[in-house]
């Protein structure tokens, strides 16, 4: 059976990346812009980190293709799903400049919370 933990380096990026979105959240005059695209950096890498473990891998690499292959392997559940979706809209929103309206700092704070949720719910590690 394939080990779909991700190794203890990328969970340590990840949870840093964590920390630094949280940080600049709790700055005065900066753009939440950063903070999503940082979150949004580390599910991508935790989900690509899973789909090569479950070999899995989508044509082409994205927080959605990501999502679809490891729901269609019955890795992620449905609701689990749903939320690195919106995740990753939030991500591309950001990245993008589109809907700027969802673009502020509690839901860069949301987006936070859910991404490390999900990274320590996702991984049981022993690497």
């Amino acid at each position: 059976m394939a080990d779909y933990s991700v190794h203890t380096t990328t969970r340590l990026v990840i949870v840093l990346s964590g920390h630094q979105a949280r940080t600049l959240c709790d700055q005065r005059n900066v753009t939440p812009i950063t903070p999503i695209v940082i979150s949004g950096a580390a599910l991508e890498m935790v989900l690509r980190r899973m789909c090569e473990a479950a070999d899995c891998m989508p044509p082409k690499g994205s927080i959605e293709t990501y999502g679809s292959k490891l729901y269609r392997a019955k890795l992620l559940s449905k609701e689990d799903l749903g939320q690195v979706q919106a995740n990753g809209k939030l991500r591309n929103a950001a990245a993008h400049g589109t809907d700027s309206a969802a673009i502020s700092i509690p839901n860069a704070r949301l987006m936070i919370e859910s991404v490390l949720l999900f990274i320590s719910g996702s991984e049981t590690d022993t690497a």
